[in-house]
């Protein structure tokens, strides 16, 4: 069990891991403001395949580029006419072979959108062959999340 202490330590830790871009001061402003992900939906994302995110894992960011954005089963997106229809896709990021990445839910950030949370998996380690590793994130919401967002 935590001790109240480790938790509020472990709090802190991250909300400066997020807020404090590597190689700024402590006194920095914050750089990416925050937003929900239940805010982001398909059609954001896939405008920004290419693009680079910021991971925070310490106080050193790793690059991730989105590299994939794929609507559920490969379809085309589904938007909510129907109450109750979820709103599938799955992100594809690439990454260096120097900066790995587990299987955790971690800080991201990005120039357009700003700063959330989200959960990858490491689904190719491609470094032998490409020099590259993968990560994948999977969406699968509801309806009424994808409503609000818009």
């Amino acid at each position: 069990m935590t001790s109240r202490r480790k938790f509020i330590l472990q709090c802190s830790a991250v909300a400066t891991v997020v807020a404090v871009p590597a190689g700024v001061g402590l006194c920095a402003p914050l750089r990416f403001r925050d937003v929900s992900l239940d805010r982001i939906g398909f059609s954001t994302f896939s405008r920004l395949v290419g693009t680079h995110f910021h991971v925070y894992q310490s106080l050193t960011p790793v690059k991730l580029e989105l590299v994939e954005a794929s609507a559920s089963g490969g379809h085309a997106f589904r938007r909510a006419t129907r109450g109750g229809e979820p709103e599938e896709f799955s992100l594809i990021f690439q990454g260096a072979k120097h900066q790995p990445l587990e299987q955790n839910s971690y800080p991201f950030a990005h120039e357009r959108i700003g700063g959330f949370v989200m959960f990858i998996v490491p689904v190719w380690d491609l470094v032998a062959v490409t020099g590259a590793r993968y990560y994948e994130a999977v969406f699968n919401r509801p309806a009424e999340l994808a409503k609000r967002k818009r």
